[in-house]
């Protein structure tokens, strides 16, 4: 797991021991370069969550948008602290049942 990620679970006491064990993980696609993402299957209780992280064009173009003018702001967001230096990700869910 991301350190960065586990530091700020820490950093804001976000129960990591508690979500494994209510959000069980079924399945993993670890990292894959040509899609620059990986993603996690997850169940809890009768419902199913598909989560996914990696390159933040990649999950943007995955995902439904409420607008073009809020992707783009997200974008604009992510570019303005790549260009600062800062290592960025896209992180992204979907429940079904």
């Amino acid at each position: 797991m991301e350190i960065a990620l586990l530091t700020f679970c820490t950093r804001f006491d976000f129960d990591l021991k508690k979500t494994k064990h209510d959000y069980i993980k079924l399945a993993e696609n670890t990292f894959n370069s040509n899609t620059r993402m990986m993603s996690t299957l997850h169940q809890s209780g009768s419902r199913y969550f598909v989560s996914v992280k990696g390159a933040v064009e990649e999950v943007m173009e995955k995902c439904l948008w409420e607008n073009e003018e809020a992707r783009q702001h997200e974008y604009n967001l992510s570019e303005k602290m790549a260009g600062d230096g800062l290592r960025t990700l896209a992180f992204a869910y979907r429940e079904t049942d």
